[in-house]
């Protein structure tokens, strides 16, 4: 006669904090750097005193190609400074970034060499798989930069690939 067993998985939810979240519209409009850094703060400092384990990584902003104006400033160094604030209040939960959205690589290799002349370079790299003009090309992409990061002396990163489809 056979065992009826029952199996039991043990799910772990974990959490996204996209910081850009906090502005009241989509696609973001900038308030002021006085406004950002203080929310950054706020944010990850809840964050830290909350004492969860469930955050995947701090996104620091989300398809900055599009709904980033330089009229507000430079990104990359927006990028910097948030992801040193980031540090001195949070050590260890991971930073994702960039976020690029469908056409991701245009910016990669820009993105990284400025992130590792300022000791940013994030610990999840995460860009968007929308449907290019290629289509939607995963595997292909995931080769594609991991091959950008040996070139430019990366160690491998975990990649999140948070919005998907064409």
């Amino acid at each position: 006669r056979p065992i009826n067993r029952v199996w039991h998985m043990a799910y772990v939810a974990t959490v996204t904090i996209r910081l850009p979240d906090i502005f009241p519209s989509f696609p973001y409009q900038w308030q002021v750097d006085d406004f950002w850094y203080g929310q950054v703060e706020r944010m990850v400092g809840a964050t830290v005193a909350a004492g969860t384990t469930s955050i995947y990584g701090y996104e620091i902003w989300n398809e900055p190609q599009w709904t980033w104006n330089p009229a507000w400033g430079n990104f990359d160094e927006m990028w910097a400074r948030t992801y040193r604030l980031i540090r001195s209040i949070d050590p260890s939960t991971p930073i994702i970034g960039p976020s690029h959205d469908r056409d991701y690589e245009a910016g990669m290799r820009q993105f990284l060499t400025t992130a590792i002349a300022s000791g940013t370079v994030p610990d999840i790299t995460s860009w968007h798989e929308l449907g290019t003009d290629r289509g939607v090309d995963v595997e292909g992409r995931v080769t594609s930069y991991r091959a950008l990061e040996r070139e430019l002396g990366i160690a491998p990163r975990p990649i999140s690939i948070n919005e998907y489809g064409s």
